[in-house]
């Protein structure tokens, strides 16, 4: 398995409703994409189980040359930092995991009552 052009490069922040890629080669038999979220690692892809899952939403594009890009996005938002996600890939029978990590860029929270400020509006 060759996992490339990672998007935001492992080790980056993401924002809260950001959505992050890869591009893979076109070796695999299965693919399946995990996410840790707070309770425990969802699968936000699985290709024996018919593409994205519940509450993600994921784009394929066939980059026509042997290689297939992957962007995912989970719909109700990334709720933990830092962020695994977990690439498993069947090359031949031979299971591989490829593991990008991103440190979540927190909301910006306001105490009660008040309200952010933006040079001369509410």
């Amino acid at each position: 398995m060759t996992t490339t052009a990672v998007t935001p490069s492992s080790g980056s922040t993401i924002g809260y409703g950001d959505s992050f890629s890869f591009t893979i080669d076109d070796t695999y038999t299965y693919l399946r994409i995990k996410v840790q979220t707070e309770k425990a690692l969802e699968k936000a892809y699985d290709t024996d189980l018919g593409g994205a899952q519940a509450g993600y939403t994921v784009l394929v594009v066939d980059n026509g040359d042997g290689t297939h890009t992957f962007t995912c996005s989970r719909d109700a938002g990334w709720d933990k930092s830092p962020q695994l996600i977990y690439i498993d890939e069947d090359e031949d029978a031979l299971p591989a995991t490829t593991g990008i990590n991103y440190a979540l860029e927190g909301q910006q929270v306001f105490p009660r009552g008040t309200f952010p400020y933006f040079n001369g509006g509410v």
